[in-house]
């Protein structure tokens, strides 16, 4: 859908310096679109996405985001963001070249809040089933934000948007439970103790 905003004689270049002075918008748009194609191609995702991120758009500017058609911009959010690199959304308004410039000065990998990841689905569509969100915390007992987003007591939060592939859970119910055979202290063993 960017092949009118790019120049795909580019695509396959063996170098593209995005960061030359003679790169126009075309340049900046098909670097970005070679970028886009390799994550996908070699299946980035989490961390490493992230990472090659930083590496690739490090010598960017502010400004060079910021020329950038709002398709384009609008891609290179949402190919890394589905594939598990945390991009603000929700109540952060500022303009989306600010966020993707953030993502370079970023020192450590985001770790995804429950919160993250509910937003993430309803602005994003999810995560790819490959992607784990990791969490600090895990709560097994039901809380108000698993009853929120309709998760399982004990269902992990790394499988529950993956769509119908949700984990089983094993489940005792009541009936299924033997009653405990009381002992009586004095009678421990065979023996009778006093």
């Amino acid at each position: 859908r960017l092949e009118r905003l790019i120049d795909t004689k580019l695509l396959d270049a063996p170098k593209l310096d995005s960061a030359s002075e003679s790169a126009n918008i075309i340049t900046l748009h098909t670097f970005i679109t070679r970028e886009l194609r390799w994550y996908v191609e070699n299946n980035y995702i989490g961390g490493q996405l992230w990472e090659n991120y930083q590496d690739y758009f490090e010598d960017w500017s502010i400004d060079m985001f910021k020329e950038c058609e709002k398709e384009v911009m609008h891609c290179l959010r949402d190919t890394p963001e589905r594939r598990g690199v945390y991009i603000s959304r929700g109540s952060d308004r500022r303009k989306l070249f600010y966020k993707l410039f953030d993502i370079l000065k970023e020192n450590e990998l985001h770790r995804w809040t429950e919160e993250d990841i509910q937003t993430q689905i309803e602005y994003g569509g999810g995560f790819p089933r490959s992607f784990k969100p990791s969490l600090a915390q895990i709560s097994a007992v039901p809380t108000q934000a698993d009853k929120d987003i309709k998760v399982e007591p004990f269902q992990k939060y790394e499988t529950q948007y993956i769509g119908p592939q949700q984990t089983t859970r094993n489940t005792i119910k009541k009936s299924d439970q033997t009653p405990a055979t009381e002992i009586s202290a004095s009678n421990i063993g065979g023996q009778t103790y006093k």
